[in-house]
């Protein structure tokens, strides 16, 4: 598996576990926010996002953290998709 997506509510966790899911398997990281958002908050445009949004997705592993804007996400997650559960057990359980 090269492509993993995390989400959840805001505080549960997500960076955290995707660090560390990343720094275990080499896969790149990518925080939505910091392709919805700008550095002062602002966010930005619907074809920004949009086009940094399939950049992303094209790419070959990624983990991605967080929310996002999910109608722009669409049906073109990932092949496979972890429970956060099992993501979990595999960081948290497994010495790692």
């Amino acid at each position: 598996m090269n492509k993993v997506a995390v989400f959840g509510k805001p505080g549960g966790g997500k960076s955290t576990l995707t660090k560390k899911l990343s720094a275990k398997t080499g896969l790149n990281l990518f925080a939505l926010d910091l392709i919805e958002y700008r550095k002062n908050g602002e966010r930005v445009s619907p074809e920004e996002y949009s086009k940094k949004h399939a950049d992303l997705i094209d790419t070959d592993n990624w983990i991605i953290d967080g929310l996002g804007t999910l109608n722009l996400f669409g049906c073109v997650l990932m092949p496979q998709i972890l429970s956060f559960t099992l993501i979990y057990r595999i960081m948290f359980t497994t010495g790692g």
